[in-house]
């Protein structure tokens, strides 16, 4: 009998231990949950960012300012914050808001006419005029008064000129006014803002001043105080009173509006001409432009300077008092020779001439070239007003080669 024999190969299975083993997660057909891991740290880290990068890698820094620490490789070795990592530390910001200045973002708080933090903001203007605090009345809408330059609660002002203003159901408020003549007496009144408080009753608050120049509320109702002015029994506007409006009232409350009583005007510049033709109530009258001329003439002020003959030399002065008023328009110098500078003072009328200190002259005026010059630049000059009586004072601040020098100043009445 023979026997087969049998031959079992054996398989040998060695384990390298090298350490750990590399996995690379691109490759993996599975998806890679980190969900369960005690940490993960995503991006490279250090203290400074590396010199070379690839686009697409990120890096985070440490030593950035915590929320700025994040940056990606956007081209061959160019790190770039990312958008969330680039805004501005909140730290310190409650209540202001990001915006930018054009070449980076900034926190700033809220201003012009709003205030208050986001989301309990608070408009305390409009166009950069304050409001008023006061709370409004029912049917009262926000009114300007120039006054006091503040929006406030009312139902508009009746008056052009002397603003009135409802600012409550049983208050109204005057303002101060241009001014008006009455008579022979020019009135300011009120010198400063009138207030009138209704007490009750019905009938009609009538506005006017008096030609004493006394602003006055006349009424047949009941008026509990007047600020700044005069309650009177009344049923209307008093004779030779400047009128300024009427309020009606109904059971001590003041109607929305009231009604005025001044005339609004404009002002018209008349220009020299031919044909002028004014018009007034009653009638016009026509006047020729040359005509004018007439009413407004030229008068000469100035001094000689002329020591007969003698070269004339800088310092001391010559006095003048003026005894009509005018304004100055323009100024004349003639020399025999050389140049001069000629100042200009002015004292008020008095007992005493003008000093260097009372000079109206910034430089002095000259005549540099030539013999004679004539100028309307009064530039050089303070003031062109002359009052009758006005001192004046004419000084060579400098001169030379002269020894006649006239001076004249032109003055329109």
């Amino acid at each position: 009998m023979r026997l087969k024999s049998i031959t079992i190969t054996g398989l040998v299975l060695v384990w390298t231990a090298s350490g750990q083993t590399k996995l690379s997660l691109s490759s993996q057909s599975k998806d890679v949950d980190f969900t369960g891991a005690a940490s993960t740290r995503p991006f490279r880290s250090g203290s400074t960012l590396p010199a070379a990068c690839g686009t697409g890698e990120s890096f985070y820094l440490t030593t950035a300012t915590p929320g700025q620490n994040l940056y990606a490789c956007t081209g061959a070795n160019q790190w770039t914050p990312l958008a969330g990592s680039s805004l501005p530390s909140v730290a310190g910001q409650s209540g202001t808001v990001l915006s930018n200045d054009g070449s980076g973002v900034n926190w700033v708080p809220l201003g012009g006419d709003v205030s208050g933090n986001p989301g309990a903001q608070s408009v305390q203007g409009l166009r950069g005029i304050p409001i008023s605090g006061n709370p409004p009345s029912g049917g009262q809408a926000l009114v300007y008064n120039s006054s006091l330059n503040l929006w406030q609660p009312g139902s508009g002002g009746t008056v052009p000129d002397w603003p009135v203003t409802r600012t409550s159901d049983t208050q109204l408020t005057i303002g101060v006014g241009p001014g008006v003549r009455i008579g022979n007496t020019f009135c300011q009144a009120p010198v400063n803002n009138a207030v009138v408080t209704i007490g009750g009753g019905t009938g009609t608050l009538f506005l006017f001043i008096r030609g004493g120049c006394e602003l006055v509320a006349a009424h047949n109702l009941l008026v509990s105080s007047c600020q700044n002015c005069t309650a009177t029994t009344g049923t209307g506007y008093e004779a030779n009173s400047f009128p300024l409006g009427q309020w009606t009232v109904t059971n001590g409350i003041l109607s929305a509006s009231g009604m005025s009583a001044v005339t609004p005007y404009s002002l018209q510049p008349l220009l020299a001409g031919n044909n002028i033709l004014l018009t007034r109530a009653g009638g016009s009258i026509q006047i020729n432009g040359p005509s004018l001329v007439n009413y407004h003439p030229v008068r000469m002020i100035g001094y000689t300077f002329d020591f007969g003959g003698t070269p004339l030399t800088s310092g001391g002065a010559k006095f003048l008092t003026v005894p009509f008023a005018c304004t100055l328009t323009g100024w004349d110098i003639a020399a025999d020779a050389g140049t001069a500078t000629v100042q200009v003072w002015k004292a008020s009328a008095g007992t005493a001439v003008p000093s260097p200190s009372d000079s109206i002259s910034r430089n002095g005026v000259s005549l540099a070239t030539g013999t004679a010059i004539r100028s309307s630049d009064m530039s050089d000059f303070l003031t062109t007003s002359v009052l009758s009586g006005d001192i004046f004072g004419f000084t060579l601040s400098a001169v030379s080669g002269a020894s006649y020098v006239n001076f004249v100043l032109e003055c329109v009445q």
